[in-house]
């Protein structure tokens, strides 16, 4: 007698299940955590930069400090800092130093051909170098220990860098760059109030229009606060904080054209109509 014996899977345990999967989520947080770290590490720079780099800025137009400003626009700024240094030191650097590398390449080959056709010049060259490496090995020591000291200090001078920075292009460049990339440039607004504001005298330190007593005259904004907006009267430079409690809205003085399309009229052909 025969019997047909049919072989069944043995299910697996749930951990060889684990294993089978495409991927592992405690390798991949392994993975990810220092960069999450990184991350979180280049933001704080960033804001603590932005930090400065915003209340020098406001150190140049008035004694006024508040805290009142948003981290977004601390880590805002502090972008801004670091595309400003791309720009103005980095890429400049870069361009030129591709300019001295092709240089120096061009040297090379050319120094490399007289060295092989000159004696005098390979005499230099040994001359040179027997001059270098002694000193070069007396100098090591030294070399050594101001190294080390610079590791010491490395991040508390990297820190000081940082700050200095931040607070000359806050004091010199920030209301230089546009809001779209994070700068600081003072842009010209008409404040709008729930409640008509007296115009003769006004309480503020900037004018009211007298035909509309719930407007401001043309004023300068300078940044915008978690509870209101800090304003500057280009004819007094005068600087006031003015809260959102009595504020209705901002007009903007010179809105972006958006070229629309003048529609011109078509000319119409009047004809005549017989008459009885």
């Amino acid at each position: 007698m025969v019997q047909n014996t049919i072989d069944e899977k043995t299910p697996q345990p749930k951990s060889e299940k684990m294993s089978h999967l495409m991927f592992d989520p405690e390798k991949i947080w392994k993975q990810l955590a220092p960069k999450l770290m990184n991350l979180v590490n280049i933001s704080a720079l960033l804001t603590v930069a932005g930090f400065f780099v915003v209340q020098s800025y406001l150190s140049s137009f008035t004694s006024l400090f508040t805290f009142n400003i948003s981290v977004t626009q601390y880590l805002a700024a502090g972008v801004n800092l670091i595309l400003a240094i791309f720009w103005n030191l980095i890429l400049p650097v870069l361009a030129y130093s591709f300019i001295l590398a092709f240089v120096l390449v061009f040297l090379y080959f050319l120094g490399r051909f007289s060295f092989n056709r000159s004696k005098r010049v390979q005499n230099l060259w040994t001359r040179f170098l027997s001059r270098i490496l002694p000193l070069y090995q007396r100098l090591r020591l030294a070399l050594r220990v101001i190294w080390a000291i610079y590791q010491v200090f490395a991040g508390g001078l990297f820190v000081l860098l940082v700050i200095g920075v931040a607070f000359i292009y806050g004091t010199s460049y920030y209301a230089q760059s546009p809001r779209m990339f994070g700068g600081g440039m003072p842009s010209e607004v008409i404040l709008v109030f729930r409640e008509e504001q007296p115009t003769q005298p006004s309480i503020w330190g900037f004018p009211i229009n007298t035909a509309t007593p719930r407007q401001s005259e043309p004023v300068q904004l300078l940044i915008e606060l978690t509870d209101g907006v800090i304003v500057r009267d280009t004819a007094t430079n005068k600087t006031i904080i003015v809260k959102n409690d009595v504020l209705q809205g901002i007009i903007d003085t010179h809105p972006v054209s958006s070229n629309p399309m003048t529609a011109t009229a078509a000319p119409t052909q009047l004809s005549g109509t017989p008459t009885p």
